[in-house]
């Protein structure tokens, strides 16, 4: 069993983008049968109001922002 814990950013999108569409190194890993984890680092509280506003739009458009955040570091 190999294990591999890989940085996602709520402040850069382009990797948890990457991840949501099947692609990037997440995917590549799970492809290989890997266990893969995810670290979300919620950066303080210092996320911007574009930024929170881009996550929820990558996530569900339903949600509220602090769902969106609690979403994304617990997937």
């Amino acid at each position: 069993m190999r294990v591999i814990q890989l940085p996602l950013s709520l402040a850069e999108f382009t990797l948890l983008d990457q991840t949501l569409a099947g692609r990037g190194p997440v995917a590549e890993a799970a492809a290989l049968e890997w266990e893969v984890y995810a670290s979300v680092p919620l950066h303080g509280g210092t996320l911007t109001d574009p930024q929170l506003s881009t996550l929820v739009q990558l996530l569900h458009q339903d949600l509220s922002i602090p769902q969106a955040c609690l979403l994304a570091i617990a997937s």
